[in-house]
């Protein structure tokens, strides 16, 4: 999604200005643990991250016990992987964690019309 916008905003003040502060708003509005808000956070920054970059987050030390979280947010629709098969993974917003946040930031960051 960062793509898009690239050319024109720059995918670091679109992190920063959106993607950031709506899971920051999500994790105040009790939608994400604050384990999830924090490896979201890690992912947005990054754009794309392995399962083991995630390990600081998670209070686990196997690498089984951190895929283990990883996948749990996979199903939550909050991950997804790069390409088909991959073990890398990038934001999704296709869940009803983040896009009430992403629609509120991206309203209070007039991309959207005033309309809706």
């Amino acid at each position: 999604m960062l793509k898009l916008f690239e050319p024109s905003f720059g995918s670091e003040y679109l992190c920063e200005s959106i993607i950031i502060l709506a899971i920051k708003d999500a994790r105040k509005r009790g939608r994400l643990t604050s384990e999830t808000a924090e490896a979201l956070h890690i992912v947005a920054k990054r754009q794309v991250v392995a399962s083991g970059d995630l390990k600081s987050v998670f209070q686990v030390k196997s690498s089984t016990s951190v895929s283990r979280k990883v996948q749990s947010i996979i199903k939550d629709g909050l991950l997804i992987p790069e390409k088909e098969n991959s073990r890398r993974y990038i934001l999704s917003f296709n869940n009803p964690y983040m896009m009430p946040s992403i629609t509120k930031m991206l309203a209070e960051g007039r991309f959207l019309p005033d309309n809706l």
